[in-house]
Parts: structure tokens; C-alpha cells; sequence
């Protein structure tokens, strides 16, 4: 399914040169998102 990896670097700077590094970086991204909604809804 991933045999097409191609490695790139992320605007925020992150190399993501291994499928690994690509999931990693997804959780992080995700992770930015929630705590982005948590910090919007203390305001309603």
C-alpha cells in the first residue's frame, strides 16, 4: 500500500523520509488540531 513513499519535508521543517516518520508526524498534526479545538471551545 506504501510502496510509493516519496519523502518530503513538512512546512513546519519535519523530514519525513520513512513511512514511520509519516505517521508520526500525523499523530503530532492531529494532536495540534485537538488542543486547537480544547483551547477554542474554553472560550464558548
Amino acid at each position: 500500500m506504501f510502496s510509493n513513499f516519496k519523502p518530503f519535508k513538512t512546512n513546519v521543517g519535519f523530514n519525513l523520509s520513512t513511512i514511520d516518520a509519516a505517521f508520526k508526524f500525523n499523530n503530532y498534526h492531529e494532536a495540534m488540531h485537538y488542543g486547537i479545538v480544547k483551547s477554542l471551545a474554553k472560550l464558548v
